[in-house]
């Protein structure tokens, strides 16, 4: 369905051949249609959240499964971005130091400076995941939260770091291929002084409209997108923008369900939807589109959580069938959960134990086949809990295609036996 007033072109600095697009206010006029198709995976989607937000808090290492999980979603976030890192070079990444035997060199020498780059980048995104949850404590979803976010992101030698850190841009920019120039841009946002104004109605949409909150985040994201109030970095907040809704609304409490590997998978689909909804309100298309993301996103979080749940459960059953004292073995055990790469000195210090103490536990974890030791050498040793990272491998080898996406791939075969 399309309407007529999802926004106007307006004139820009680049000339008549490149017009700014300037989106209508939200919520989205007439009012937007729910098939009961829709309905039934919005319902089906809202009920495995909540299954998903009860297991998480029965964890006891809940924020140390989060803190692994946020890791995973910055680097598919990023992924989209061009920024290629895997979850394994994060963690890889956080231990540097300890895989190098050679003490006078800095332990970050492994990666080209390219690669530190991208992964200086997927660490702001990580520290900006849990300021976001953190601060939504204390700040509604805001211009002032909002900056606050984009700041961090923005820290360090990364890209964008010149472009207006935590500030709204002061200048008209465009979406597409710096060599092409504005005029074959993919979109341009409204002019700059038009941001203030679009914002706020974005936030009154957010804290005040009575749509469903899932399809509130999905509507929020696509015109944040279209605003584009940064100059650089606003993909990756605009899909922290849809968990900080959930968690806003009361209707998704942990920083774990994100749409950036959906997205990434029907990139092109996606572009599409969007476009669709920014340009010609069709909303009912977008919806069905981002709807589906948000169940199979749904379905894959809670095998997650599910598959880590009866790990530990065994785990820790091995451990207090095996040995008396295990008070901090467990303690480790937990921690694992969080940083499954480690080198003695991390779990000394993430457990609050002596070396020796950590030292005797991972000897423990070794002989009941916990972890492993994975670089051979004497010194410098870095170990894995194999089982934990296997998991993560699985469904970052996952390729979640929505229906369309699924048929078109059908089609092709099709045409290949033929």
């Amino acid at each position: 369905m399309e309407r007529q007033d999802s926004g106007r072109f307006v004139s820009s600095v680049y000339g008549k051949k490149a017009k700014a697009f300037l989106p209508g206010e939200l919520p989205p006029k007439p009012d937007i249609e729910y098939p009961p198709s829709l309905v039934k995976r919005l319902t089906d989607t809202n009920h495995t959240l909540g299954e998903i937000n009860q297991t998480i808090k029965n964890l006891p290492f809940h924020e140390k499964f989060v803190a692994m999980y946020v890791r995973y979603e910055a680097s598919r976030s990023s992924d989209i971005e061009g920024i290629e890192t895997t979850m394994e070079e994060i963690l890889d990444f956080e231990i540097a130091e300890a895989i190098v035997t050679d003490p006078k060199r800095n332990g970050k020498d492994i990666f080209s400076s390219e690669k530190i780059k991208d992964l200086q980048e997927v660490e702001n995104h990580i520290s900006a995941i849990d300021a976001g949850f953190e601060k939504m404590n204390e700040l509604p979803i805001s211009t002032r939260l909002l900056k606050i976010l984009h700041r961090i992101l923005m820290e360090g030698n990364v890209r964008g770091k010149d472009k207006q850190p935590g500030e709204f841009r002061a200048v008209q920019n465009y979406v597409g291929d710096p060599r092409l120039g504005p005029g074959e841009a993919v979109h341009i946002p409204p002019p700059p002084q038009k941001i203030d104004e679009l914002m706020d109605n974005l936030y009154k949409f957010i804290h005040s409209s009575d749509c469903p909150v899932l399809i509130k985040s999905g509507i929020a994201h696509v015109q944040f997108e279209t605003i584009h109030p940064f100059l650089d970095g606003n993909g990756r907040l605009g899909r922290l923008l849809v968990p900080l809704i959930l968690k806003s609304d009361h209707l998704f409490e942990h920083p774990v369900f994100y749409l950036s590997e959906y997205f990434k998978n029907n990139q092109s689909e996606y572009f599409d939807r969007l476009s669709r909804a920014r340009y010609k309100g069709d909303w009912e298309s977008w919806n069905e589109f981002y709807v589906e993301g948000l169940y199979s996103t749904s379905r894959r979080v809670a095998r997650t959580v599910e598959m880590t749940r009866k790990l530990y459960e065994v785990d820790r059953e091995k451990i207090e069938g095996k040995y008396r004292r295990s008070k901090n073995l467990i303690a480790g055990l937990e921690q694992l959960y969080a940083r499954p790469k480690f080198t003695v000195n991390q779990m000394a210090e993430d457990i609050a134990v002596s070396y020796n103490a950590a030292a005797e536990i991972i000897s423990k974890f070794k002989e009941s086949s916990l972890v492993k030791e994975i670089t051979g050498r004497q010194r410098g040793k870095v170990y894995s809990y194999e089982r934990y990272m296997n998991i993560f491998r699985t469904i970052e080898q996952e390729r979640t295609f929505s229906p369309n996406m699924v048929k078109k791939q059908k089609e092709r075969q099709q045409k290949k036996r033929k």
